[in-house]
């Protein structure tokens, strides 16, 4: 086994500078004009991120002269090659957009931010995409892809198409549909509650207080707040940036998508609306409204500081591991390889940060109506893990079809956070043939490890 994990496909550094970037971007709009509509302030941050990556990716990384990235040389065009991509990009385009009307008609108040944005995103992607098409089909090796064949089942040439191409460069879109919306409405809704907004309104949001004129008196309560919530706003400003770069020059394009079921299922019901309609109304209802940590000890500075300082390192950690992605972020896809930053400690950071904020957050061993609502809300959070833990066994499962993932997995199990797992229980350990298999839940029959 090797003393370092397989080379990861973003590089860490360059992220961490578009990480700062971002920051710096939000600051300086804070302090020359806190006025600036919200709009302006998440392009301007978009850019901020996205612009190191590009410099770094190309400059630094040369991901334009992997292997599977490389353009040749351009032959003759192929027009009618062209025109059917085009004609795929152009419907998969309409599709998008009647989708987000639909949506928007249905959630309104949550996508507001979002329709906004979307003339401009269309003028890009619908000018750009064009122009990307034009130029990168004369310079593919294989230049009948996914968007080729949907084209033709587009065109209506169903005979001609690959279906298992025109599944692949659907679901892709849909993803993309769904995922970069709600990461760029969450985006806006924390940016303006650092930038344009009191942040104590997000802190009354957040939580079943109604009076805050005690926590408002607070200085360092307002400071850890605002912290927090650059966080929050980086965090989803990376995952926008990763739905956005799908580009196969960059070797940032989707090069599979989760098979199952249970993965995508396990993955939706996380992010608005299912989660908002679903679990958090009828399901994790009574742990979201559980007093919030600077609820508990709002009048324990010392106690609220420490705390505060837990919670934003969790935060930090969640949102720095979305950062790592750099602009290959992506849910139920495999874009490359990352085993840099966060990623050298355990296969999920970005999980256990989530639980770990959910944790310190809400605190479930203080409850308001004793014992009892102790334990229900440690049943609530046991849930809460379950659902985190199907995520990261299907995600498992599904890269574990790659040759460097299960090199990376199994060099996580020698030197990670947590390789006593498999010292303590062989099944508890990263298994290639189980997860291959497409097996949910370790089987403990297994010999303890020697």
């Amino acid at each position: 086994m090797t003393t370092a994990p397989p080379p990861s496909a973003s590089g860490f550094l360059i992220n961490l500078v578009a990480g700062l970037c971002y920051v710096a971007a939000m600051l300086g709009v804070r302090f020359l004009d806190p006025e600036m509509p919200i709009i302006n302030v998440a392009m301007i941050c978009l850019a901020a991120g996205i612009l190191p990556i590009i410099l770094g990716e190309f400059l630094i990384l040369k991901v334009h002269r992997r292997p599977r990235a490389a353009l040749l040389p351009p032959s003759p065009p192929d027009r009618q090659r062209i025109k059917t991509k085009t004609i795929g990009y152009m419907v998969a385009l309409g599709g998008a957009l009647v989708v987000h009307l639909i949506w928007a008609q249905l959630f309104f108040s949550f996508f507001e931010p979002f329709l906004v944005f979307l003339p401009i995103l269309l003028a890009v992607l619908g000018i750009g995409g064009w122009l990307y098409i034009d130029y990168t089909d004369p310079r593919l090796a294989e230049p009948n892809d996914s968007l080729y064949h949907f084209g033709l089942f587009a065109r209506g040439r169903w005979r001609e198409c690959d279906m298992t191409a025109v599944r692949k460069c659907v679901l892709s879109v849909a993803l993309r549909v769904f995922f970069m919306p709600i990461m760029y409405v969450y985006m806006a809704m924390f940016l303006s509650a650092v930038l344009t907004q009191d942040p104590m309104e997000a802190a009354q949001a957040m939580t079943e207080i109604t009076d805050i004129s005690t926590l408002s008196q607070i200085g360092i309560f307002k400071v850890l707040l605002i912290a927090y919530l650059i966080f929050c706003a980086m965090d989803v400003l990376f995952a926008t940036i990763g739905y956005l770069m799908v580009f196969r020059p960059m070797d940032s394009d989707i090069r599979s998508i989760e098979p199952t079921f249970v993965g995508w299922i396990s993955c939706i019901i996380c992010y608005s609306p299912f989660w908002e309609m679903i679990f958090l109304k009828y399901v994790l209802f009574n742990f979201y409204h559980n007093p919030a940590w600077y609820v508990w000890f709002e009048n324990n500075t010392t106690l609220l500081t420490i705390w505060g300082i837990l919670v934003i390192g969790a935060m930090l950690l969640e949102s720095g591991t979305t950062m790592t992605f750099g602009a290959r972020f992506s849910n139920l896809t495999y874009r490359g390889l990352i085993s840099a930053g966060p990623f050298r400690l355990t296969k999920h950071p970005q999980y256990i940060a989530k639980l770990m904020n959910r944790f310190l957050f809400y605190v479930p061993f203080l409850a308001v109506g004793g014992l009892m609502d102790v334990a229900h809300q440690f049943a609530l959070f046991f849930l809460l893990c379950f659902i985190y833990y199907l995520r990261a066994r299907t995600e498992e499962n599904h890269l574990s079809r790659f040759p460097e993932y299960v090199e990376y997995a199994q060099w996580v199990d020698k030197h990670g956070l947590f390789r006593f797992m498999g010292r303590i229980h062989q099944g508890l350990g990263f298994d290639p043939a189980r997860a291959q298999a497409g097996k949910l839940f370790p089987s403990l029959s297994k010999p303890p490890a020697a």
